[in-house]
C-alpha cells in the first residue's frame, strides 16, 4: 500500500471511530504504445472498449525501470520516468497482464 493510500485509510478509520474503512482501487486503463507516443485510455466503460484518452506522452521522453512484483506478488509494478518531471508514473499490471507489462517495459529505454 502506498503512503497516500495508508494515510487516507487511517483518516477514514479515525473519523468514523473505526466503523468504516476506505478501499482504494487503482484506475484501470488501456495502454497503447506507438512508434511516437505512449497513450492511456479510460477502461471504465460499459462497453469494455477503450474510452476517453486520459494522457499522452511522447515516446522519446519516457523510460522504464526494471519491473518488480507488487504486494503479495499479485501485480507487476514498474516506474515510468518522464523527462522533465520530478515524479514518474507507477503502473501496476495484474496477474493476467504481466506479460504485457514486461513487454511494455522491455521496449522502452531503461530509466537511470
Amino acid at each position: 500500500m502506498r503512503g497516500g493510500q495508508a494515510a487516507i485509510r487511517s483518516r477514514v478509520g479515525l473519523l468514523s471511530a473505526g466503523a468504516m474503512t476506505a478501499t482504494i482501487r487503482p484506475r484501470q486503463m488501456y495502454v497503447v504504445l506507438t512508434d511516437r507516443r505512449l497513450l492511456f485510455f479510460d477502461a471504465s466503460t460499459s462497453t469494455g472498449k477503450p474510452g476517453k484518452m486520459l494522457m499522452e506522452l511522447p515516446r522519446p521522453y519516457v523510460a522504464a525501470a526494471e519491473p518488480r512484483k507488487g504486494m503479495f506478488g499479485l501485480t507487476l509494478v514498474t516506474e515510468l520516468a518522464v523527462a522533465g518531471q520530478n515524479q514518474g508514473l507507477k503502473p501496476a499490471f495484474p496477474t493476467a497482464c504481466r506479460a504485457e507489462g514486461r513487454q511494455l517495459t522491455g521496449v522502452l529505454p531503461v530509466a537511470a
